[in-house]
């Protein structure tokens, strides 16, 4: 069964990183992490409890990664992430 959720990162009562996927698909849609509390582990922490809540066999993918975000690639691919499939957008005047 698949489900939205939304998982928070809490310091002193106050939400300080957040990551939004589909139980039981494995996929993450968003994960944010206050810049002032960055490089502390949170982001990795929020997918290891979505990588604990799948099976065994399931891969955590992650769905429109901007790569123009070179930061956001990097936390990616050293957690063991690799691009799978490139997506472009495209515009066209009206």
């Amino acid at each position: 069964m698949q489900s939205k959720r939304l998982l928070g990162a809490f310091v002193a009562g106050k939400c300080v990183g957040y990551i939004a996927y589909s139980a039981g698909r494995g996929q993450v849609a968003q994960i944010a992490v206050n810049r002032n509390f960055r490089r502390r582990g949170i982001g990795t922490q929020l997918l290891e409890e979505v990588r604990a809540e799948g099976s065994k066999k399931q891969k955590l993918q992650v769905i429109n990664l901007d790569t123009a975000i070179t930061y956001a690639v990097r936390f990616f691919q050293k957690r063991g992430f690799t691009t799978r499939l490139a997506q472009y957008e495209m515009l066209a005047e009206l």
